[in-house]
């Protein structure tokens, strides 16, 4: 079997230096040995502001450089212990995590970076500080909520626009590398999932024949553009639902499964994605999600 090419040559990997930096760790060193991935570990060290005491400013830069060196040795650590010779550098820097992660990726080119699950009280918030990455940062990101374990299939929902074709493919790319099978879903809304100011109003209803034959048309062009893909051998299914998006993809979901998605649509699915749905998927945190950005 033919390697694939995939976009993961350079990743940043977030590291709070407890659990949820150890998942990400994890899916890190996979990454190194499937691909060769460059491994840059980045810790956002939070430094507490002045007490306003009146301390010499001295004292606070020397407490500061302290902390931060002792950061870093234990962040070091880490990652020569779960990545080896895999991790290219490990840095420490000061203030908001996110604001850190997304510099470390511009300023190295990296094309991925890599989040666990995490609190509040430590790295990453997934109410806040996680969706700041993926709103914030020009490069594909990988969530890993969950223990990671080995991979068994991808699912990859899919509207039919050019970031979720693109993404699409991606996701092929990756199963052909993987040898695993491809499920791909499509989420056809109701017109009043689409209109919220038409529920529960029974004057705009929509006649069903209307509604099961947009469907339909719908349907028929997801299984046109289905057949047109080039799916190299990859094994691969395809679903069709009617319903919510997010609660479609959470059903399809099952153990072993990567979900694959494409960002920067204009309908549906990829135009939500840096809202709503991922946002609501982050928060269910039931299994790892790789968000793709369009070329």
């Amino acid at each position: 079997m033919t390697t694939a090419p995939l976009p993961f040559t350079s990743a940043v990997i977030g590291d709070d230096g407890q659990a949820g930096g150890e998942r990400a760790l994890q899916v890190a060193a996979a990454l190194a040995a499937n691909f060769g991935t460059k491994l840059h570990v980045v810790h956002a060290l939070d430094v507490p502001a002045p007490d306003g005491t009146g301390g010499p400013l001295t004292d606070i830069a020397n407490h500061t450089a302290s902390m931060a060196e002792a950061a870093t040795q234990r962040i070091q650590d880490r990652a020569d212990a779960f990545l080896g010779a895999g991790v290219a550098g490990v840095q420490v820097e000061l203030g908001r995590p996110h604001s850190a992660l997304i510099r470390a990726a511009r300023s190295i080119g990296a094309d991925l970076i890599l989040l666990g699950p995490h609190t509040k009280q430590h790295f990453f918030d997934l109410g806040g500080t996680q969706r700041a990455v993926f709103s914030g940062a020009h490069c594909h990101i990988w969530s890993q909520p969950t223990e990671p374990r080995p991979i068994t299939r991808i699912l990859a929902p899919c509207d039919l626009s050019a970031p979720s074709m693109a993404a699409l493919h991606a996701a092929r790319d990756l199963a052909l590398h993987r040898g695993v099978p491809v499920n791909v879903l499509h989420v056809s809304q109701p017109p009043a999932l689409f209109d919220p100011m038409t529920q529960g109003s029974a004057d705009l209803m929509v006649p069903s024949y209307v509604v099961d034959g947009l469907h339909e048309a719908i349907q028929a062009q997801f299984e046109e553009k289905m057949e047109a893909v080039d799916w190299t051998g990859v094994e691969h299914t395809r679903e069709f639902v009617v319903g919510s998006t997010i609660s479609a993809i959470e059903q399809a979901r099952r153990e072993g499964d990567l979900t694959v998605m494409g960002t920067h649509g204009h309908t549906g699915l990829s135009a939500a994605i840096l809202g709503g749905v991922t946002h609501a998927l982050l928060k269910q945190a039931s299994g790892p999600l790789l968000a793709l950005r369009p070329d």
